[in-house]
């Protein structure tokens, strides 16, 4: 008999970004929810887009980026991170 809670297992998709071509993202599981979930009542654009870039820090599986390495790069990366940010939260259950 099959797990009731299989239909919520997390699976990494291929998506393709403008720019970028083709990345490889997972859900956040409940564990990454919860440690960002306080933050997302914040009205603060800094504090929003750090909680942009820990989503996709932590979705992204190739290629990796780190937190600090995507505030590094040019503001004309922030389509492509928003981009992948939505990617990230419409894989959810996929």
């Amino acid at each position: 008999m099959a797990n009731v809670f299989d239909q919520f297992k997390l699976n990494n998709k291929e998506v393709e970004i403008k720019g970028l071509g083709t990345v490889t993202v997972k859900p956040m599981n409940l564990s990454e929810f919860m440690k960002l979930a306080p933050k997302m009542d914040t009205k603060d654009q800094g504090e929003m887009m750090k909680m942009q870039f820990e989503i996709v820090s932590n979705g992204l599986v190739e290629p990796k980026m780190t937190v600090k390495q995507l505030e590094a790069l040019g503001s004309g990366a922030l389509e492509s991170i928003t981009e992948i940010f939505l990617a990230i939260q419409g894989s959810e259950g996929n």
